[in-house]
């Protein structure tokens, strides 16, 4: 009686051994018994390999090998022929789990270039005939989801533009968020076999929020002091303006100028905001212009302080006084928030890209 382990092979593939299957994939073994009428018990087992490995059917003749683990493998199916004493054992040929591992840059503000994509190949002596690089989005994403390798035949590529896409397709932040996410694989070919990543890696694309922010001015410096006598004791005095004065409203940008929305949101949305604190929009009502005045707090109050008992001492109370001051105009600020993002949304919504747009109505 002859017994032998043979395999379903994969199409184009050689019938012969090795046989090669991805992680969790599966390997059809069959046994022949070479004696017609011939019946009896199977039993299948692992006789070497690195992992844990899985028979769907240990007792058949036929059955399916699979495992989680890299490696190379090889298994053995014991027969006992019906009344029978002794047993027959058949050892397979190589079977090779290869193991397809991913590893995609972190995730990246839009825009941001030279994203690393790397793939590792378990065995690691086994021989890749190609690599082929690829990427999904959901179906129906809008503002042009794209992934653009800089080597997409390569083991090791770059992506040099992380472009954010609109999921679902709509132009408003509130529907789509701020984030989005590719699926990024690559495709090896091992023996005519294409194998990959069975974990499908994600890939985050992201604007931070808020991407940009403009910080009001304030009132900073110190004016000139002085030191005087009256009625015989010390007496220190403001002298003049010195150095006090009204810094200007600068904007805090966390997206480079390479995404695809700095000109939207920095250089039109903040740029509105730096204009309406610097010349104002009075004709809606919009007077930020107007606040931390250096010149008002000078000659309204800062001019007329003095101490008696130290120079330390009346910077102390001028700082304190400015420092009341640049708190005021934060609160009076503030009442006008949301006239201020109308006025800045009006400008942005109509620069594209036309996404990430928010409603904004006149508060009043």
């Amino acid at each position: 009686m002859r017994f032998y382990i043979s395999r379903n092979h994969f199409f184009g593939q050689s019938p012969h051994y090795p046989a090669q299957v991805g992680i969790n994939g599966g390997v059809n073994l069959s046994t022949t018994v070479n004696s017609q009428g011939t019946t009896g018990t199977y039993s299948w087992s692992k006789t070497s390999g690195p992992g844990d490995v899985v028979f769907s059917a240990p007792a058949s003749a036929n059955t399916n090998f699979s495992s989680d683990t890299p490696g190379v493998y090889k298994v053995k199916c014991e027969f006992l022929a019906s009344g029978a004493t002794s047993s027959y054992t058949v050892e397979s040929g190589e079977i090779w789990v290869v193991g397809v591992e991913v590893t995609p840059s972190s995730n990246a503000i839009d825009g941001t270039t030279s994203n690393e994509f790397s793939v590792n190949v378990e065995p690691s002596s086994l021989s890749i005939d190609s690599y082929q690089w690829t990427w999904e989005a959901p179906e129906g994403s809008g503002n042009n989801p794209v992934v653009n390798y800089s080597t997409p035949n390569q083991q090791t590529t770059i992506v040099n533009n992380a472009h954010w896409y609109a999921y679902p397709d709509s132009k408003f932040a509130q529907d789509t968020g701020f984030d989005c996410e590719y699926t990024i694989n690559c495709e090896i070919t091992i023996n005519s076999q294409i194998l990959k990543d069975v974990t499908e890696p994600k890939w985050g694309v992201y604007l931070p929020t808020p991407a940009a922010k403009t910080e009001p001015p304030q009132i900073d410096g110190m004016p000139t002091l002085g030191l005087r006598q009256v009625n015989g004791q010390n007496q220190w005095y403001v002298t003049g303006r010195g150095t006090l004065y009204r810094t200007a409203p600068e904007i805090v940008s966390r997206i480079s100028s390479a995404s695809q929305f700095y000109n939207k949101i920095v250089t039109v949305h903040e740029g509105r905001h730096v204009y309406q604190f610097t010349t104002g929009v009075p004709v809606i009502g919009l007077t930020l212009h107007t606040l931390w005045d250096a010149d008002a707090l000078y000659n309204d109050v800062l001019s007329s302080l003095t101490s008696n008992v130290s120079e330390q001492d009346l910077r102390d109370k001028i700082r304190t006084e400015i420092n009341n001051q640049n708190s005021f105009d934060i609160q009076q600020m503030e009442f006008e928030t949301e006239l201020a993002e109308y006025d800045a949304h009006t400008q942005s919504n109509a620069v594209e890209p036309n996404y990430l747009e928010v409603e904004v109505y006149l508060p009043w």
